[in-house]
């Protein structure tokens, strides 16, 4: 398990792993909040990245996005 202390870890985490890692589990530190809720947030301000975009529309075609 890895905890980041601040989105610029996590982002520098992300830059250099997101090719190699099967997978990521972010469990966010703020009670209540979404992955849909961030992802509208990150599309919104233009900083979702094409990984991550690709992420979720594999998780909306596997089930795993209403879950």
């Amino acid at each position: 398990m890895k905890i980041f202390t601040d989105t610029a870890a996590w982002r520098c985490w992300l830059a250099d792993h997101h090719a190699s890692a099967t997978e990521v589990w972010v469990v966010p530190a703020k009670k209540g909040t979404t992955n849909i809720t961030r992802v509208a947030r990150l599309r919104q301000a233009g900083r979702m990245r094409p990984a991550g975009l690709a992420e979720v529309e594999r998780a909306k075609a596997e089930g795993r996005w209403d879950a």
